[in-house]
């Protein structure tokens, strides 16, 4: 949650009109140019006519809000995809709400969820409302379950051997360090390597640092020798920790971009695997 703007002090505006008039009637602040929007003390929050008769409401020197002749609207974010920039709108734009999400600006109007990218969203207004014109459909990265379930079959193998060998064993202070495969933890391609060859020995190797990374800390009582943590194999979370390794390492196999009906916005949990890969669209 990042800090916003105080926002109480400015209008709602609806039209053009409103716009001008509110323009009009507010004096510029003693030797300046500079035409407060709410607060006068508030210089960064303003309202100025553009050359082509446009009324802008600005935030830190940038047109937010920016209302036309015509009747049509302009939000834009200028490069600040910040909570001050979404309040400020949303307090003084037609709309339902303003929000940060992802690299964007999420706007409710009409009945639905659109995207205020760099481009900017422009609105026109109709005897319903304002509807955006021309809105850019969101898209969400999506998991081909059957490709990810032919993916995961090849390590089945090894996942059972992770979880038989931390149901007999207890890994008190499990450390990768020294171990001849730390360098795998930093490489899903060669982990996932190893724990495909049915090698034993490897894989023994391999079962440490997956419990340390997948495994459930337990406090045990040693007589003579007092408290210590060991590690215990967890299942669920040895087969999320092996999933999440396979779908980043066979990220452009497993992912597609589907395509979401205009106005629609759906919040993307799978992002994080695959950021800087091309994937394919799909209409959903």
């Amino acid at each position: 949650m990042g800090f916003g703007i105080k926002t109480s002090d400015l209008p709602s505006i609806y039209t053009y009109e409103n716009a001008l008039r509110r323009y009009k009637t507010t004096p510029p602040i003693k030797g300046t140019t500079i035409r407060p929007l709410g607060d006068r003390r508030a210089k960064h929050k303003s309202i100025s006519l553009t050359s082509l008769d446009a009324v802008a409401c600005e935030l830190y020197g940038t047109h937010c809000v920016v209302y036309y002749p015509d009747g049509s609207l302009h939000l834009r974010h200028g490069g600040h995809v910040t909570k001050s920039t979404a309040d400020f709108i949303s307090r003084i734009a037609p709309v339902s709400d303003v929000y940060v999400e992802r690299d964007c600006l999420i706007v409710r109007v009409a009945g639905g969820e659109y995207k205020c990218g760099n481009e900017g969203l422009r609105l026109t207004r109709g005897s319903d409302g304002y509807k955006p014109v021309e809105a850019k459909p969101f898209t969400v990265t999506k998991l081909d379950r059957k490709a990810m379930n032919e993916m995961r079959k090849k390590y089945n193998p090894f996942i059972q051997y992770v979880i038989n060998m931390g149901k007999i064993t207890d890994f008190e202070r499990p450390d990768h360090r020294g171990s001849r495969f730390e360098y795998l933890l930093h490489s899903q391609e060669e982990f996932l390597r190893v724990a495909e060859q049915e090698n034993l020995d490897e894989w023994a190797e391999l079962v440490p640092l997956v419990i340390a990374q997948a495994g459930t800390v337990k406090d045990n009582y040693v007589y003579n020798q007092g408290w210590s943590h060991v590690w215990i194999c967890n299942e669920a979370r040895v087969k999320a920790f092996i999933d999440q390794t396979i779908k980043k390492a066979h990220a452009s196999k497993l992912f597609f971009l589907e395509k979401l009906e205009p106005g629609v916005y759906k919040k993307d949990t799978n992002r994080k695997y695959v950021r800087g890969v091309q994937l394919d669209e799909r209409l959903g």
